[in-house]
């Protein structure tokens, strides 16, 4: 962070990167004793975030999929009721035709 021009409070700051792109941030301050943080510590940090980021972003697909599979139901049955319908379509152009080709002949 001190090689950033930013002004927050913060000594890292530990990317959430989904896809090569920045999803956000989780700063962090100095430690307690305001020594540095070590190259095993922010490793182990970046790691934190990022399975952070990857949970909250699977709570953000949670509704989406739900959704979704509602969704799929409601087209399945729409097109369940059309096919019924086409059926009934059908048989009424059938009895329709039949009742011309009856009138046909009596006339």
């Amino acid at each position: 962070m001190r090689d950033t021009a930013t002004t927050l409070p913060a000594e890292i700051a530990l990317p959430s990167i989904h896809h090569g792109e920045l999803d956000g941030f989780a700063p962090l301050g100095p430690k307690a004793r305001h020594e540095a943080y070590r190259p095993d510590e922010r490793a182990v940090l970046g790691l934190a975030a990022h399975q952070v980021g990857l949970d909250l972003r699977a709570l953000r697909m949670e509704p989406l999929e739900r959704l979704n599979s509602d969704l799929q139901s409601r087209i399945r049955e729409l097109n369940d009721r059309a096919a019924e319908l086409q059926i009934r379509n059908d048989e009424l152009r059938a009895r329709e035709g039949a009742f011309v080709h009856a009138l046909q002949r009596n006339s």
